[in-house]
């Protein structure tokens, strides 16, 4: 029988809508240092295979990693390196990264949100940059279905600029699809927010060296109400 490991490396590691957009992005802002989370079974393999510098993956789920680390072989990207973990706790320490990659909407499962944008910024080193893509709450092609279960766990365009403002990054840039299409709040499928790590001596020093970033959400806490109601989005 097939586990859920195998059914989401057939369902996925073949989908390549978003190379163009993360490879453009890279190239455009070389680095050292890059942090995808939510690797699943190394779909995104083929973009850093030659890459030069560090690249590190995260994923919770020990079954997918071991599909993973197998593709990792087949390819010998041997500059990679693998890590169990979750987005509100990354198991990095302050300033390693210049590019955090959360890819194909994985952002929207990672629950608490304020913990891994909290945990993003932590980790970046200054003026490093944040990516993911996000499905939009907002399009009015949604079935009415479609949109009351969407609305559940996908925060509207705002409410992101908010979080992103609040856990202390620059929005550098927002598109409505992987094609870089202009973003627009009722067409728009998905958003894809690029963010800047902006300085902020107070807000480093409070969550240095925690897993945790207290700081930040100390400052998140009181949008959390604001933008769920208390029962809806995991922010």
């Amino acid at each position: 029988m097939k586990t859920f490991a195998d059914r989401y490396f057939e369902a996925c590691n073949n989908v390549d809508v978003d190379f163009k957009q993360i490879l453009k992005l890279l190239d455009n802002n070389p680095s050292d240092s890059i942090l995808e989370i939510g690797a699943g079974t190394g779909r995104l393999l083929p973009i850093y295979s030659g890459r030069p510098g560090r690249v590190d993956l995260v994923e919770s789920s020990s079954d997918i990693i071991q599909i993973l680390n197998d593709e990792i072989r087949k390819g010998k990207n041997l500059n990679l390196c693998v890590r169990q973990g979750y987005s509100f706790c990354l198991p990095y320490e302050d300033n390693s990264f210049n590019f955090v990659l959360i890819p194909f909407a994985g952002i929207s499962e990672m629950s608490p949100l304020m913990f891994t944008l909290a945990e993003c910024y932590r980790v970046l080193k200054p003026k490093g940059l944040l990516y993911f893509t996000a499905i939009n709450p907002q399009a009015s092609s949604q079935t009415s279905s479609q949109k009351f279960i969407i609305e559940q766990v996908c925060p509207s365009f705002k409410s992101w600029a908010d979080l992103v403002a609040l856990s202390n990054f620059n929005l550098i840039e927002a598109k409505g699809s992987f094609d870089d299409d202009e973003f627009k709040i009722e067409q728009s499928q998905i958003v894809k927010i690029v963010a800047e790590k902006c300085s902020s001596p107070q807000l480093q020093a409070r969550t240095k060296n925690s897993h945790i970033a207290s700081g930040a959400y100390d400052r998140l806490a009181p949008k959390y109400n604001e933008i769920s109601g208390g029962e809806h989005y995991h922010v």
